[in-house]
């Protein structure tokens, strides 16, 4: 719907970025109203703090499908 604009949508998702904490967990700290959006958007839930490497992939393969 045209709510943010092309430079906030790029500062959030360069700002959501996951910290490796052990060899299959991710742990991510950013979060805002634009994440939000985006997420509701393509079936992700952007609020959740971790993720293993499992779910992450798993991520990938459904955004890709939808594409």
């Amino acid at each position: 719907g045209w709510k943010y604009s092309s430079g906030a949508i790029q500062e959030s998702l360069s700002s959501a970025c996951g910290t490796r904490i052990d060899e299959k967990l991710y742990v991510f700290d950013y979060y805002d109203s634009v994440l939000e959006a985006i997420g509701g958007n393509l079936g992700i839930d952007f609020s959740r703090q971790s993720l293993t490497t499992q779910e992450i992939r798993h991520l990938f393969a459904q955004t890709k499908q939808r594409t």
